[in-house]
């Protein structure tokens, strides 16, 4: 299936020759659909790219039948990229981030001779804090070891007394999924809220707030109306289930918080099973042409990630010079007419090519800010 979709990306992207690798793993993983009524968790296959702006054509591809002539329903395929990457490790806004292991980034040189983290602590503080586990310890470039820091080209981001690099196999926040109830994004602000109340010899449980009682109000016609048509729907509806297991039971999947694991634990190896060879590689030529001529995602070119902000900002810069240029031949040439009387001005464009180039310099911001 990895083959297939890379063939079927390459093709839609216009280069059938092409053997550029798309996908970087998939993986087998159980969830619950948020697509319908189901009382059970679903199979799914968890794709992983290199490029996420890739994420949307392949989602229209799948969802066209291109791949292994099959229709599948894609899910999470119009969440972006960043939201994706907090749902899979389990990071809040609110919340702290747990980290297994981090590289500190070395603190500059102020220029006369001192570091910008003055704050040391005292004797006492860093003997102390030595001898703490990573939570209570207080970091500061005393009690951090030589082999904890990055080397001297690794410049700072940010002027943060300290600042760390990690990567994303070491966030242990995925743990933590089953001690979560309702909202996580919250649940770091009552968590905290009940530390300041034990802090000041205070009960940590949080009562509910005063509120008014609520009269009983009778159910109306229409609510009893529509409440038994659903049941009347549900009584003869068929339910379709398909009960078919992909693997055996002794390698059920995994939820997607702890995929993650097999994810990094194999992120090494490459994908050399997967070597497209003769017939491996399973697609729709039709299904291709319909997705790529309805589709918004695979008309515009496909441009690096790190390298989009820069064509954007220098297709802008050129667009606003020749407006610029534009402006300055007309007046010029308006002033030599008023000076000599009917100068024709070499600069001044003829009035249909003057609307076409209009034209085109709004189709060159509508593409920019779009």
């Amino acid at each position: 299936m990895a083959n297939s979709i890379d063939r079927a990306l390459n093709v839609a992207l216009g280069r059938p020759c092409a053997n550029t690798r798309h996908v970087f793993k998939i993986l087998l993983v159980s969830g619950r659909p948020f697509y319908g009524y189901h009382d059970e968790e679903k199979e799914f296959l968890k794709i992983y790219l290199y490029n996420p702006s890739m994420v949307k054509r392949v989602s229209e591809l799948l969802q066209g039948g291109a791949v292994m002539n099959k229709t599948f329903q894609p899910h999470e395929g119009h969440i972006p990229f960043l939201l994706q990457f907090f749902i899979d490790y389990n990071l809040s806004g609110m919340d702290m981030v747990h980290l297994a292991a981090v590289k500190f980034r070395r603190i500059a040189d102020r220029g006369d001779g001192t570091l910008n983290a003055d704050k040391q602590g005292t004797p006492s503080e860093q003997g102390v804090s030595k001898s703490l586990d990573s939570q209570n310890r207080l970091w500061t470039k005393v009690t951090i070891d030589g082999s904890q820091w990055l080397g001297e080209d690794v410049l700072r981001q940010s002027v943060c007394e300290l600042e760390v690099d990690a990567i994303a196999a070491d966030i242990l926040n995925r743990t933590d999924n089953a001690t979560l109830h309702g909202n996580p994004g919250l649940q770091a602000l009552w968590d905290d809220e009940k530390q300041r109340r034990r802090d000041r010899n205070e009960s940590s449980q949080i009562g509910d707030p005063p509120s008014p009682e609520r009269e009983v109000v009778e159910m109306c016609e229409s609510e009893n109306k529509y409440l038994n048509e659903i049941r009347e729907i549900l009584r003869t509806s068929s339910v379709v289930d398909n009960k078919e297991n992909i693997l055996p039971s002794q390698e059920r999947a995994k939820t997607p918080a702890f995929s993650v694991e097999a994810l990094h634990a194999s992120s090494s190896q490459e994908r050399s099973s997967f070597q497209a060879v003769g017939d491996e590689t399973v697609i729709d030529d039709d299904a291709i042409r319909t997705v790529v001529e309805n589709s918004q995602h695979f008309g515009s070119p496909v441009v690096s990630t790190q390298h989009a902000d820069v064509a954007i900002d220098d297709s802008l810069v050129s667009l606003l010079a020749e407006l610029n240029n534009d402006i300055m031949s007309q007046s010029q040439c308006l002033g030599n007419q008023q000076a000599v009387g009917t100068t024709v001005c070499p600069g001044l464009l003829p009035y249909k090519a003057t609307v076409t180039r209009r034209k085109a310099n709004r189709c060159v911001l509508r593409r920019i800010w779009s």
